[in-house]
């Protein structure tokens, strides 16, 4: 987030009926049906957005051009069909991706995608291993339980160990090298769980 302070009198212009376009993503490819929401609030279009969480991957946009070239600024989520390739994106893709899992795994249902894929989180933290799985018994994931070859998951654990034991009040010694790397075990790791599930790199700031 970045947050920077303006002149609250510098108003180009004002929409007081603005335009959403509400998005969800069915079925394994996935097709995609958009809805147009005048006439409400934000608060409104999630609300009416919220009804698909536990059927549906879904996003949200504010349409902000009248017309069949619409430029559109995403609120929540993004068009989920577009392969994810930084970070803002991942970023969106997770937001979609929890809300729909969470539901699955509130409604006693197995926590995967409409795809079939499981979510596989990539990330530094307290663990012997970077790998977890939310909304699961598996949080954090063990490299073995989830089919890993013992080289990957001995790999993974030994970067993991060198990011705990470096002070977290410092700046981590060669950190581009060391990012290089996470990305090189994410790609292996991705590679290995080949369709049985996604992996998510969010130790990544590139």
């Amino acid at each position: 987030m970045r947050a920077e302070a303006v002149d609250a009198d510098i108003i180009t212009a004002q929409d007081v009926r603005p335009r959403f376009r509400l998005y969800t993503f069915e079925g394994p490819a996935p097709t995609v049906t958009a809805t147009d929401l005048w006439d409400c609030s934000v608060d409104a279009a999630l609300g009416e957005a919220g009804r698909w969480d536990e059927t549906r991957l879904w996003s949200l946009a504010l349409v902000s051009a009248r017309g069949p070239a619409a430029g559109l600024s995403w609120l929540s989520g993004y068009d989920y069909r577009e392969p994810p390739n930084d970070r803002h994106r991942w970023a969106a893709r997770r937001v979609m991706q929890d809300r729909y899992l969470s539901a699955q795994s509130r409604a006693g249902r197995p926590v995967v995608l409409p795809d079939g894929l499981r979510v596989v989180r990539m990330f530094l933290g307290w663990a012997e291993s970077p790998l977890w799985e939310s909304f699961t018994d598996s949080y954090p994931a063990d490299p073995a339980a989830l089919g890993l070859s013992p080289a990957l998951a001995a790999d993974l654990r030994a970067w993991n160990a060198r990011w705990n034991a470096h002070d977290p009040e410092q700046a981590m010694p060669d950190e581009d090298a060391f990012l290089h790397e996470g990305r090189r075990l994410h790609r292996r790791v991705q590679s290995e769980l080949a369709g049985i599930a996604e992996v998510r790199p969010e130790f990544d700031r590139g």
